[in-house]
């Protein structure tokens, strides 16, 4: 305040001085928590629903977030799996997230008008099996470097709670359009769809033994 009673160039100099030394991205310790805090819970939670709703929750306090949400496709619309701050977003809220989900392509801050909303591709190999997704309300000061870093790792971290969520609330039938070559309703059968798909979604080889002539 007192600055601001001072004229000059100097005054001036100053006073961009203190705006840039405001807005430049640095990693804070509470940024840094945030990193070890988001690895400590894909390692040691089991449960990969509590384990989501846990690092959204992280995010939701550390990027002060209205909402935070990891989005999944469901019959063709973004459905939330989990989330903090709130209730859980409807389909209509989460039309970057579908975007995202579409082209496997990066959301991120606006930097022309308000950084309300941004949005990070989950992949699982060379899968995109979903979007974490997250909304400001207006005028809520954000470092962008910042939430590029927390919300990439958090994308990365959290995919394999995040297909595992997926493939649980697949139905028997979404498997069976999945795999229409192998004809079977048993419950057996449909094991072997999951596996399949399980399979195909991994970055790694597969090797497929069998007794001979079991196809």
């Amino acid at each position: 305040e007192a600055l601001a009673e001072v004229g000059g160039s100097e005054a001036d100099a100053l006073r961009l001085r203190i705006v840039q030394a405001v807005a430049e991205p640095r990693t804070e310790p509470a940024m840094v928590e945030s990193f070890l805090e988001i690895l400590r819970t894909c390692q040691e939670i089991d449960d990969a629903s509590a384990a989501l709703a846990r690092i959204a929750m992280r995010l939701h306090d550390t990027l002060a977030a209205t909402i935070v949400a990891f989005v999944i496709r469901d019959r063709d619309r973004p459905h939330a799996i989990a989330h903090a701050g709130g209730l859980a977003p409807a389909a209509a809220q989460l039309d970057m997230a579908l975007r995202v989900l579409d082209t496997g392509v990066t959301a991120p801050l606006s930097t022309q008008g308000p950084p309300d909303e941004a949005a990070w591709p989950i992949r699982y190999g060379a899968t995109i099996v979903g979007a974490l997704w997250c909304r400001w309300s207006a005028g809520v000061p954000l470092i962008h470097q910042d939430v590029a870093s927390l919300l990439g790792l958090a994308a990365t971290a959290a995919a394999p709670a995040v297909h595992e969520v997926a493939e649980r609330l697949k139905t028997p039938h979404a498997y069976a359009s999945l795999v229409p070559d192998l004809v079977g309703a048993s419950a057996a059968m449909e094991g072997v769809r999951q596996a399949v798909m399980k399979a195909a979604a991994s970055p790694f080889p597969v090797l497929i033994e069998g007794e001979s002539g079991c196809g």
